[in-house]
């Protein structure tokens, strides 16, 4: 069975509680993924802005830490890591996008599972369908690995 190790961990508790249950839930189900990302200071947020790779204002990410001293954003990436840009062959690009879309489904189906359940009170946004009408080609930016806590 997957687990988690040791740099998921660590990062994981920067995220906000909902975040690590649904996380922790997620691993569970067989699909062995990683942990690469959860808070970010200022001068790394304005990095991803400056080379286009986040669209909102450190002010506004969910990656900021919050009052209560956790984020409410995390990346995660089906292990082992397959970047689909990286690939070099069609088949390729596409196994490691289907990999990904594969962990949204279970990501989502699982906060929506524990949101309905009362375990959490946030819902799951994902990177690759912003408005959450699971239309995937009406949006403008695309962060697939990104995942975060919403009202």
């Amino acid at each position: 069975m997957p687990y988690f190790g040791k740099h998921s961990l660590i990062l994981l508790e920067n995220l906000h509680q909902d975040g690590q249950i649904i996380a922790k839930q997620a691993i569970t189900v067989g699909l062995d993924f990683s942990i690469i990302e959860t808070a970010r200071d200022k001068e790394t947020h304005d990095y991803y802005l400056k080379k286009k790779l986040s669209k909102v204002p450190y002010e506004k990410t969910k990656h900021r830490i919050y009052p209560d001293n956790f984020c409410r954003a995390f990346h995660a990436i089906p292990y082992p890591i397959m970047w689909p840009d990286k690939q070099k062959s069609i088949d390729k690009k596409i196994l490691a996008l289907n990999r990904i879309f594969i962990l949204a489904g279970i990501l989502f189906g699982i906060s929506t599972k524990l949101r309905n359940d009362g375990i959490i009170r946030h819902k799951l946004r994902w990177g690759g369908d912003w408005d959450k009408d699971f239309i995937f080609d009406d949006q403008t930016f695309f962060d697939y690995i990104h995942f975060e806590l919403i009202e």
